[in-house]
């Protein structure tokens, strides 16, 4: 929402590309009341869900990828994380 208000305070329209953004595009019509919160979560949350579906899609065919399980946050991961890029690096 903040980065919503921020792009209408700038004086973009509704319309710019930007706003068909994940989620700001229902951000920018909630702020004036044009759609309700809880459809504009909805619409939010929906097009999020197919958004990361495209980029695990996109992911898929690199050659390499090394999948982690868990959230990037957690220490475990990050731990996991560092280790396979210090063993690529050599």
């Amino acid at each position: 929402m903040e980065e919503a208000r921020h792009i209408l305070e700038l004086g973009f329209a509704e319309t710019i590309s930007h706003s068909n953004r994940t989620a700001n595009k229902q951000a920018l019509q909630l702020i004036p009341r044009r759609i309700e919160s809880t459809r504009s979560a909805f619409y939010a949350q929906r097009k999020t869900r197919n958004y990361a579906k495209r980029q695990i899609t996109w992911w898929r065919r690199e050659p390499g990828l090394v999948w982690l399980r868990g959230f990037g946050e957690e220490p475990g991961i990050v731990g996991e994380a560092e280790a396979k890029v210090r063993a690529w690096l050599g």
